[in-house]
This record gives C-alpha cells, sequence and structure tokens, in this order.
C-alpha cells in the first residue's frame, strides 16, 4: 500500500468531502480600460493568458507591460488561480494556473483571464500547489465540459463555473498528491529535455 493510499484510508475511509466552488472563493475578473498591452513602456504589469495557459504555476517573473485607464484594478496575490476566460475549442476553455509564489505588489491579471481566491474562512483547506492539479483533473474538466457554451468562441458562465464542485481532501493527502505531481511532473519535463537535445 502507497503513503497516499495508507492516508486516506486513515484521514478519510468514509470518503472525500466536496464543495461549490462560490461556496469556497470569490470570483474576479482581470483588467480593464487596457491599451498598448506587450508594449516597452507603460503604467502596470500584468500576467498574461499565455503565462496561464502554458505553465502549472504561474511564472512570477515574466511580467508584461500595458497601459491602463486606470490603477483601480484586481491585483494578485499568492494562491490566487487564473483561469483561461474563453477559448476557440472547448476543451481550452478554463484551464487553470495557480500562483504559488510570492508575487509583489500592484500586478494585474490579463483581461482575457479570469481568477479565483480563496476566501478568508477557507484559507486553510488548501496545500500550496494542490489546486492547480485539481483543477486540471479529469474529474474537474469533465464538469467543466458539461457547462461550456459558445460556437466559435467558447466560455463557461460564472454563474456555472461557480456551481462546479472540488473535493477537499485533508491537508496531508493534499500534500502527499502534490509531491508525487510535481516529482512526476519534473521527471517529465527533464525526459522532454533529453528528448529535444538528442533530436
Amino acid at each position: 500500500m502507497t503513503k497516499l493510499e495508507q492516508l486516506i484510508n486513515e484521514l478519510c475511509p468514509s470518503g472525500i468531502e466536496s464543495q461549490k466552488l462560490g461556496d469556497l472563493f470569490e470570483q474576479f475578473s482581470g483588467m480593464t480600460g487596457v491599451s498598448g498591452k506587450w508594449a516597452e513602456e507603460g503604467n502596470c504589469e500584468f500576467i498574461d493568458y499565455m503565462n496561464a495557459y502554458t505553465h502549472l504555476k504561474i511564472d512570477v517573473s515574466a511580467l508584461k507591460i500595458a497601459t491602463v485607464k486606470s490603477l483601480k484594478q484586481n491585483t494578485l496575490k499568492k494562491g490566487d488561480v487564473l483561469f483561461t476566460a474563453a477559448s476557440e475549442t472547448p476543451d481550452e476553455c478554463a484551464i487553470a494556473s495557480e500562483i504559488e509564489d510570492e508575487i509583489k505588489d500592484g500586478v494585474f491579471m490579463d483581461d482575457h483571464l479570469f481568477g479565483l481566491r480563496l476566501k478568508d474562512t477557507n484559507k486553510h483547506l488548501f496545500a500550496t500547489g494542490f489546486l492547480k492539479y485539481a483543477f486540471r483533473s479529469v474529474s474537474f474538466r469533465t464538469q467543466l465540459k458539461k457547462v461550456v457554451r459558445g460556437a466559435t468562441r467558447f466560455y463557461v458562465s460564472k454563474t456555472d463555473f461557480m456551481s462546479l464542485i472540488l473535493p477537499v481532501p485533508p491537508i496531508e493527502v493534499q500534500r502527499e498528491i502534490v509531491r508525487i505531481l510535481d516529482n512526476f511532473t519534473e521527471l517529465t519535463a527533464e525526459l522532454t529535455a533529453e528528448l529535444t537535445a538528442r533530436k
């Protein structure tokens, strides 16, 4: 029996509790009044769409520059989870990436992203790194696909998204899941780099 199996048997023998996203998180939107995105100069820095789309974990050092009409915008914090807002294919809607590292003050989010932030009363429920895997899991993505709308551009309404269910395992179980999947992700990246180098 693996350590993960032992923890599950010991800590949640009757199964894992699940909760609605709306009970766990607040949803917030990206920056507004935007011009000059990806310019060399501007009045703000932001996390762009591709940073969230291509990474499980947001690269907080890869900040882009833009100009916004007002600096009164939603700013990002460690622990936030960013999602792609819309896509040309249903499978690419609401792809998630977690901010695991400290991020400088005043950083905004691309207007083509939306975010989730744990409510203050729920911050103790999740281990760092767990959400990036939970939101990309087969079970969550299966739920999500049922509420995707659109014809040429696909999206999920806020109401539908916040009604989706997320498992909330005990913290010890979450940490073991993160440890296993982080190791697997690192090994996969190393193997891909090796194969690319050999080609």
